[in-house]
């Protein structure tokens, strides 16, 4: 009679053992589960974040644009960006519809057949430089059967390396570029000053010397 109390006990507790680790590993599981759901709805709103350019001072971004402007596009300084030819800000409007950054963009050997409306490219514009009312259609690529304006487009991917600080002048900002020829910086390609200005939520690109 003893031996099956005893047999009877053993058996209740192997019971109660696979009982609660059964509710661990569900407790686990449903804990495993919150935090991945955390974390990927982390991951979301970062990501929007960071691709939010147009009320956030992306001073990295607008130093890379600088140098685009100067060895890409051929436009070394302005004061006025209206000023610039209305080609060089067609092609410049047109080749960043899709990134920030032209030398950002996944290196590549072929060149990328791009076309736009108007209105894409004037947002570029305004968005980067705060500008409106270019007469757009005077530009080379411009179709006029197709009112859109189209190019093949080279890949100008790169790294470049650049040194910088940035002063906060109360109603704009001045960011001081030193652009090198080589990640040693031992040859200096030029130097740069760029004039941030905001204007509600939008921070452009005023000048370029």
């Amino acid at each position: 009679m003893k031996k099956k109390k005893e047999l009877i006990l053993g058996v209740s507790l192997i019971v109660i053992i696979i009982a609660m680790a059964i509710v661990l590993v569900i407790i686990n599981k449903d804990d495993k589960k919150e935090f991945e759901d955390v974390q990927v709805t982390t991951t979301v709103e970062e990501s929007t974040k960071a691709n939010d350019s147009s009320n956030t001072f992306m001073e990295e971004t607008i130093i890379k644009c600088c140098y685009e402007l100067r060895y890409i596009f051929a436009i070394n300084e302005f004061d006025d960006i209206s000023t610039v030819s209305v080609n060089k800000l067609a092609q410049y409007g047109l080749c960043h519809l899709y990134y920030n950054s032209l030398l950002d963009v996944p290196a590549s050997d072929e060149l990328e057949y791009r076309d736009a409306s108007k209105k894409d490219i004037e947002a570029v514009l305004k968005s980067q430089f705060n500008v409106e009312g270019i007469n757009l259609e005077e530009s080379d690529i411009y179709n006029k059967a197709e009112q859109k304006f189209e190019m093949w487009v080279p890949n100008y991917s790169q790294q470049i390396t650049y040194d910088y600080t940035v002063t906060d002048n109360g109603d704009n900002l001045t960011i001081n570029v030193v652009y090198y020829e080589d990640e040693v910086r031992s040859k200096v390609k030029s130097e740069a000053t760029i004039n941030v200005a905001k204007e509600g939520d939008l921070y452009y690109i005023k000048s370029l010397h």
